[in-house]
């Protein structure tokens, strides 16, 4: 039995982790901020260079075969419209139309936005080309590493969950299952979860607030790696490096869960809280029998201390022997009404914390149908930033939104449409037509206002006339437009298009300059015969 000493010591460390609260390290005044705190430009800059790389390859092997022409034209992508495209995914997540067809999605009759913020066949390009390495080096990278195609993002995406946000002292590690069917070498089969096949990731998480700190993805054995023992146990050290000595308690499930690990992870200054399996050397028979169990009865505990170590054998109604390890207690508590322990209280309030952190995911996933695996977890990549970024929002604002139900897909809309107000100016810079105009507005956003246009000719009739000036050429070009001074036909080759200052500065000279030929006239005796008087009158008015 544990001293008094041990025991308070322990109950204080205890009533401290239940009254700790994690802490957000910066205060993000906008949506944008916070997401690009998350997956920062840097990494999107990388994976905009890897596309392009990637889309010339193929667009330049496109050239010598006869494809449609659209297919042998690329326009070099950037930060801005890559962010662009991620607020697609996270737009459509957020509408659950992760799994509509891309031409649905664009349809005209479907939500303006995705119309406004890129076209159909260039959302198509970029699910086709993006890629996040150099696949001419990938071959060689491959040979050590399985995770090659997209380690270098996963890494840099992990980095940078971790730095604006201090975690409470309850944590949860466990497996995510990321479900696809795609050809993959490390893709596993666990029937218990919805979608039963998939990619493996271990996650460490904040079991109070539910926000990711790190993982790792199950790759099995690397090439030309021996088999190694404690795989378990290597893994939760590699997971929690990062919080060890801060005297933070961390909830598992039988597969981690070891006495090695316990007491490895007391000298670190970190208590674990799990349930372990009856096949560990180190336990008791007394423990691990299920006929001892059944000889007990029902709701019963037995309590063993080793050290600084509590073991628990607790009979359920089934009969059952459940068996938790914890380094947290030291004390038989055993709750009165529910007859159970309390470190089964403490195991069950935690547990769940990546199990819950995996369903708010698949709530809201923005996951489209893919044949890669490689963009199968950046799609998995940009639902975790998403809701990471909506937790620390939510954090910096607890007074936001307080009174509406559906607070994160608010919050993924109003991120979206702030992540593509770049690519939006962008657009409105090239020629777009009257369609893109109108979706724009639809979705309210400001275009800039465009150019006055140059006065057009006017059109008095639909009906085509021969240009009086092509006339004398004899050419036969017709036309609707006329001059604004004679209202003459006149095709746009000999027309002359003026601003309103240009002409009144034009119209005033040629009136003085006539005035003046008048009053010479006037001087000087004339000989000229009537009709040649008015060819002079005629040419007084001078076209513009």
């Amino acid at each position: 039995m544990p001293s008094q000493t041990e025991k308070r010591r322990t109950e204080q460390a205890l009533e401290m982790r239940r009254q700790s609260t994690s802490i957000c390290t910066e205060s993000f005044e906008s949506k944008i901020y916070v997401f690009i705190r998350v997956f920062p430009v840097s990494l999107v800059e990388g994976i905009a260079l890897e596309t392009n790389r990637k889309a010339k390859r193929v667009i330049q092997a496109n050239m010598r075969q006869t494809v449609p022409k659209k297919l042998r034209y690329w326009q070099d992508t950037n930060a801005d419209e890559i962010y662009a495209f991620i607020a697609i995914i996270l737009y459509s997540g957020a509408e659950k139309a992760n799994l509509v067809h891309a031409k649905d999605l664009f349809h005209k009759m479907n939500i303006p936005f995705y119309r406004a913020v890129m076209s159909l066949h260039r959302f198509e390009q970029l699910c086709r080309f993006l890629r996040f390495d150099d696949s001419r080096t990938r071959a060689e990278r491959l040979r050590h590493d399985k995770l090659a195609p997209i380690r270098h993002v996963w890494t840099l995406f992990l980095a940078n969950l971790t730095i604006p946000f201090i975690p409470s002292k309850e944590l949860t590690v466990d497996e995510q299952l990321l479900s696809t069917r795609n050809r993959c070498s490390f893709r596993q089969y666990i029937p218990s979860k919805p979608g039963k096949y998939g990619i493996k990731i271990f996650c460490l998480v904040d079991a109070t607030f539910y926000y990711p700190l790190a993982g790792e993805v199950y790759l099995g054995a690397q090439p030309n790696e021996q088999r190694s023992t404690g795989i378990a146990r290597n893994l939760v050290m590699r997971l929690s490096d990062r919080y060890l000595d801060k005297g933070v308690n961390i909830t598992m499930d039988n597969f981690f869960t070891s006495y090695d690990l316990a007491e490895e992870l007391l000298i670190r200054n970190t208590t674990i809280v799990g349930t372990i399996r009856g096949n560990k050397p180190q336990l008791p028979k007394l423990f691990t029998s299920s006929e001892e169990a059944k000889k007990r009865g029902v709701f019963e505990s037995v309590f063993c201390f080793s050290k600084s170590m509590q073991l628990v054998s607790f009979t359920t109604h089934s009969k059952k022997n459940v068996l938790l390890l914890s380094t947290a207690h030291s004390s038989e508590d055993v709750n009165p009404v529910t007859e159970k322990p309390q470190v089964i209280h403490d195991y069950n309030k935690h547990k769940g914390g990546v199990d819950t952190f995996d369903k708010m995911l698949r709530g809201f996933t923005g996951k489209r149908k893919t044949n890669r695996w490689p963009m199968a977890l950046f799609y998995n990549m940009l639902d975790v930033a998403g809701l990471a970024a909506f937790r620390l929002f939510e954090h910096s604002h607890p007074m936001w939104n307080t009174n509406k139900s559906e607070k994160r897909k608010i919050f993924l809309k109003e991120l979206s449409m702030e992540l593509a107000q770049k690519q939006l100016h962008n657009r409105c810079k090239t020629k777009i037509n009257s369609a893109t105009k109108t979706v724009m507005d639809l979705i309210d956003f400001k275009r800039a206002p465009e150019e006055p246009k140059s006065r057009p000719a006017i059109q008095i009739s639909t009906l085509k006339r021969r240009c009086e000036t092509c006339k004398a050429s004899k050419t036969d070009n017709k036309t609707t437009a006329v001059c604004d001074h004679c209202l003459t036909p006149t095709c746009t080759k000999h027309y002359i298009r003026t601003c309103e200052k240009c002409y009144f500065a034009k119209y005033n000279a040629d009136a003085d300059t006539d005035s003046d030929i008048d009053e010479d006239e006037d001087n000087t005796p004339t000989t000229s015969t009537p009709n040649q008087n008015a060819s002079k009158r005629r040419r007084r008015i001078s076209p513009i």
